[in-house]
């Protein structure tokens, strides 16, 4: 997990206070919360700032949020994996036969 460190000026922290509270978030979840928002309402991805900048990422998970802004891990069944399944039923056909 990364950490995000933010210098503001007491108003502008009252002011993320003041939202997280509104939304029965924490300071730190509230403002991931609207990093996501405003990412997703531009369609913006980590993919895509992967690829520009010339890096290959493949985690085999599918990374989703739940309402409070908090990760929530889903098996991908692509790349390295799919490839393995599809070795492994090959594997499996040839036993068989």
């Amino acid at each position: 997990m990364k950490s995000i460190f933010i210098r503001c000026d007491h108003d502008t922290y009252m002011l993320a206070k003041n939202l997280a509270e509104s939304e029965s978030r924490s300071v730190n979840k509230q403002i991931i919360h609207m990093i996501q928002r405003e990412a997703k309402a531009n369609n913006i991805s980590v993919e895509d700032s992967a690829e520009q900048e010339g890096k290959q990422i493949y985690s085999g998970l599918d990374v989703g949020f739940d309402a409070n802004g908090s990760p929530v891990y889903d098996q991908v069944n692509s790349g390295l994996s799919k490839l393995a399944e599809k070795t492994s039923q090959g594997l499996n056909r040839t036993n068989s036969d």
